[in-house]
């Protein structure tokens, strides 16, 4: 368990310049920063590692093993293997786990995603199924994560919470950030003996713009006090492919990391 708070934060990584100014998100201009140079430059040990569709993330690794060598550097790492239409990359990340004992989990993001079909999520319960086996290794059991967003909370998700063992909560459209420990005392509701980390972002994606200022500081003091109190174990910052662009946002977190770092939790 984290015994300080810099123990307890996480890099979302994502491949070099997977939001740039190509992309719908609207960043002023390219990123050059690695997932690990990200992390290092915030101060935070901790990687979750986002592959992404094709169309948004060319691939810059001449395999995926040479990619993941890097992340040996990180504390923990949990690889994403889900992105709103079933299973994905599995067959890739799977063999690095092997050969990555600071991999502890695998995460699913844009999970709960409305199909044609009028279900909630592409993957079916044979697909956990299956899925929960293999998070069975020989030295070790990885976690299984779960993204919710917002939007997510008045869906029919309990019974499928139940069967993820991190819950990582992201509050998607900015407007709603002050209501945030209101989301999160209802994902508590929803699954309360579930771990809980919250995700904060530092780009407006929905709004394709700069996060306001006093957004980001409210929405980092309200993550802090929740961690001290141990109702979430982690605090994850979005994302790794935007750390290089002098965002007002991004200097001030990297600021107060460096400030609350080394606070105690235990």
């Amino acid at each position: 368990m984290p015994t300080t708070v810099r123990d307890a934060l996480w890099m979302w990584g994502h491949p070099v310049n997977a939001h740039g100014p190509q992309t719908r998100w609207k960043l002023p201009h390219e990123s050059r920063m690695t997932p690990l140079e990200a992390a290092a430059y915030m101060g935070t040990p901790n990687m979750h590692m986002i592959w992404l569709w094709r169309e948004e993330a060319p691939e810059p690794l001449p395999s995926w093993r040479q990619f993941a060598l890097p992340l040996r550097a990180c504390k923990r790492v949990v690889w994403s293997i889900a992105h709103g239409h079933g299973l994905s990359f599995t067959d890739h990340i799977f063999p690095l786990i092997q050969d990555s004992p600071n991999v502890t989990g695998v995460i699913m993001d844009d999970f709960f995603t409305d199909t044609p079909d009028g279900k909630i999520t592409a993957i079916s319960g044979k697909d956990l199924d299956s899925l929960e086996q293999r998070l069975r290794l020989p030295d070790r059991r990885l976690d299984l994560w779960c993204v919710v967003y917002e939007q997510d909370l008045a869906k029919p998700i309990s019974a499928t919470l139940d069967r993820m063992d991190v819950l990582a909560y992201f509050m998607w459209n900015s407007p709603s950030v002050p209501k945030l420990e209101s989301h999160v005392e209802a994902l508590e509701r929803l699954a309360p003996t579930k771990r809980k980390v919250l995700g904060l972002y530092l780009w407006d994606y929905a709004g394709r713009k700069p996060m306001p200022m006093e957004f980001v500081k409210f929405q980092s003091e309200l993550a802090l006090r929740l961690l001290k109190a141990g109702r979430i174990e982690g605090i994850v910052f979005v994302a790794s492919c935007i750390c290089d662009l002098e965002l007002e946002a991004v200097e001030w977190t990297r600021e107060w990391i460096q400030r609350v770092g080394d606070d105690r939790l235990d």
